[in-house]
């Protein structure tokens, strides 16, 4: 990152000879005359290729907008969000330098995992981008015939790891040609949707898992209809109200409701 801006501000100077002789003083009072704006313009510019810098992202931002102007692709046809388990992933937590690799199952305790993710950040930020990666390549693709993506990392103010982005479908009907008031526009598009798109439960009175599911190891899942059902009721059902996660109060009446 010095380096590219190293070059950068190189490249600045080179093309731009007028502002290669302004002084610290010089630019003070272009500021307090409210004259900085084109200056600030230009040497933001310079700096689009600084990765997570201001000007990096608003030349991202112009390339998704360009993409979604273009005829073949169009509106995206899903928005996506996909989070980091960082805490309860076992098979990031045994490449972390306080894993013990001879303790039981789940038996390294919430507070050593919470430090190091803080002290390891490269190493979650890592793992979390090639799991992507992974499960995009093999499942993702494959399966919704991708045509077309984009996607930007972020991190939470604590640090986790999530990704947002576009997916644009293969098959998938035009969201700029949907039109409601046409019968048959509509069934072509919940029809192709209706495939992907489930809200079956298939045991709502079973037990919620007793370990976190994404704090299994993948050789211990089955992929069956029971874990599904225990993932759902731990994970999925809203069974318990709490203020300021779910109550609301109403400003008439003060009456609290979910």
């Amino acid at each position: 990152m010095r380096q590219t801006a190293r070059k950068a501000s190189s490249w600045y100077l080179h093309t731009h000879k007028e502002d290669k002789d302004l002084t610290v003083e010089e630019i003070r009072e272009m500021i307090e005359a409210g004259d900085a704006a084109g200056l600030a313009q230009r040497v933001s510019h310079a700096g689009v290729k600084l990765a997570g810098s201001k000007p990096f992202w608003k030349s991202a931002q112009k390339d998704l907008i360009a993409q979604i102007r273009e005829p073949d692709t169009g509106t995206p046809h899903v928005f996506f969000t996909c989070s980091s388990a960082d805490i309860q992933w076992p098979d990031m937590h045994q490449h972390m330098p306080n894993n013990d690799p001879n303790a039981a199952e789940n038996a390294t305790s919430y507070r050593t995992r919470m430090n190091d993710l803080n002290n390891n950040p490269a190493i979650a930020a890592y793992y979390f981008q090639k799991r992507w990666q992974i499960f995009f390549d093999e499942v993702i693709q494959p399966k919704f015939k991708i045509k077309d993506y984009w996607w930007q990392y972020e991190w939470q103010h604590w640090g986790s790891s999530h990704i947002h982005g576009f997916l644009w479908m293969k098959d998938a009907p035009s969201v700029d040609a949907l039109d409601r008031d046409n019968p048959v526009s509509v069934t072509t598009f919940i029809n192709f949707w209706d495939q992907f798109v489930s809200t079956w439960h298939p045991d709502k009175d079973c037990p919620p898992a007793g370990i976190h599911p994404s704090a299994q190891m993948f050789n211990t899942l089955q992929d069956t209809k029971k874990e599904l059902a225990e993932m759902l009721n731990r994970l999925q059902r809203h069974t318990k109200c709490a203020p300021g996660y779910c109550e609301r109060k109403k400003k008439g009446t003060g009456e609290i409701f979910c």
